[in-house]
């Protein structure tokens, strides 16, 4: 199935027909195939664009197939860009089929920063991820770490931002930098079963 997605041509009937079939898929299946194509993408064998539209379908087709999440409170996902950044969808489609409740808030400035400490002060998540993919939003979180980390809740970061800047965590102290997607589930287990 995923073979089609690894086409040349990422629109072709194949696809489309994989994207439509993505409706009945049950939650491991929906699983394997975000695994699938994540790996793929990772390996520059899939197009960025094939991946948004496979986990946009399924997005789309998870919640049909969830009844109960592992997390009472739901993690937050921060997506600090005008839009919705592949790696913050990424990690809301990654996190949801495995079962984890998600709210996706996207920030664009200090106000939406302000709204979002009042946020998790009012409603408790779990944790807190920041996705980040431009610099001056890390240095916009890093102003305001000292109210983020008096809320006593668990943040992690990561994005492309630190792939091409290492050095800019140190700008987040108090917050966890997970290797990858997969880290970040045994992390948020470890806080779920706590």
């Amino acid at each position: 199935m995923l073979e089609i997605a690894q086409s040349n041509t990422p629109y072709n009937r194949q696809f489309q027909a994989l994207l439509e079939e993505v409706h009945s898929y049950d939650r491991t299946e929906l699983m394997s195939l975000l695994d699938k194509a994540l790996s793929a993408w990772q390996n520059d064998e899939m197009l960025p664009s094939q991946l948004f539209s496979i986990m946009n379908s399924i997005d789309k087709s998870v919640d049909k197939v969830i009844q109960t999440y592992r997390n009472a409170q739901p993690v937050f996902i921060c997506s600090f860009s005008p839009i919705i950044t592949m790696g913050a969808l990424l990690s809301k489609v990654f996190l949801k089929v495995r079962l984890f409740d998600v709210r996706l808030i996207n920030i664009t400035s200090p106000t939406d920063l302000g709204l979002l400490i009042k946020t998790i002060s009012s409603n408790a998540p779990l944790a807190v991820i920041f996705s980040f993919s431009l610099f001056h939003f890390i240095e916009m979180v890093s102003a305001g770490i000292k109210d983020l980390l008096s809320l006593k809740t668990t943040y992690y970061a990561g994005g492309v931002a630190f792939n091409l800047k290492p050095e800019m965590k140190h700008l987040l102290p108090g917050v966890v930098f997970p290797l990858d997607l997969f880290n970040l589930v045994d992390l948020l287990e470890i806080q779920v079963n706590e």
